[in-house]
This record gives C-alpha cells, structure tokens and sequence, in this order.
C-alpha cells in the first residue's frame, strides 16, 4: 500500500485528495520525521494560524452549477444543519482505560513480588537441606572410615 493510499484511509478520504490539490506529499524531513517514527498513525500538524487556515478555505473554488445548491437530504439528520460548534472531546475513557492500565500492573507487581519472597524462602530451604544431608552425610562418613579401619584391622589379625 503507497503513503498516499494509506493516508487517504486514514483520513476517510472518498475521493483522493492528492489528485484534487486539497491534500500534498510532504518530502521536508523536518515536517516527515514524526510521520516516519510512527507509521500507519494519523499526524496532526498544522502549517500555519487558524488565521491563514481560513484565508486559504476563503481561496477555494465552487463550481457556477454548486453555488446556492444542496445536497438533497437522505433523513432527518442530514436536513439539520451541523451545529456551529462541536462537542470538547472527552478524555474520560482514555483515563478509565489508563487507570485500569495502573490497577493491573499494581495487582501483577503484588503478585510477581509474592512469588518472588517464595522463590527466595525455597532457595534458602534449599541451601538448609543440602547443609543437613552434608553434615549427616559427614557424620556417616566418619562413622563408615572407622568401622572400614577397624574392619582391616581385624582381617589383618585373622590372617596373621
């Protein structure tokens, strides 16, 4: 999929942009950096004031045969006019979703931290055991260096 293609969808675009003058591939390394670190994500950048913005939509042009005309309404949504002013966008979900984001890693981290205390109390029962059977082993040891001494020297003296 080309940049322009993808950029058309991300925009919702139904006709192409590029091809219309409305949109243009940008190639200034400076502007094309922060596009270029996330692809496939929608850049929002504007080049130039609210003030040049609305000089530059006074310059486009309506085709003789639109002016004055409607579009014919499909519904009762499409006859009422859009209002003047859109609704402040509302980051309540992006925080709910975030504060879950903390709660869980919380959660894990009491978790991954229990599990942790256990792995380090089982080592060191570990290290107790393998202590223990040295020392009993030691013990063993010992006792069967004794009985095999005193055993030879008892076969020396039987078959001496």
């Amino acid at each position: 999929m080309t940049s322009r293609k993808a950029a058309l969808e991300a925009w919702g675009a139904r006709s192409d942009l590029f091809a219309s003058g409305i949109a243009e591939q940008v190639t200034d390394p400076v502007l094309t950096r922060a596009a270029l670190a996330q692809p496939g994500r929608v850049i929002r950048t504007p080049r130039g004031t609210s003030a040049e913005h609305l000089a530059a939509a006074g310059k486009v042009k309506i085709a003789p045969s639109a002016r004055g005309k409607r579009p014919p309404a499909r519904n009762l949504k499409e006859a009422t006019p859009p209002p003047d002013h859109k609704p402040k966008a509302s980051r309540a979900k992006l925080s709910k979703i975030e504060e879950g984001i903390a709660k869980i890693d919380d959660i894990f981290a009491r978790r991954l931290s229990d599990i942790d205390a256990r792995i380090d109390a089982l080592r060191k029962e570990r290290e107790q055991v393998r202590e223990e059977r040295d020392r009993a082993r030691s013990r063993l040891e010992d006792r069967r260096d004794r009985e095999e001494k005193a055993y030879r020297a008892a076969m020396t003296r039987w078959e001496g």
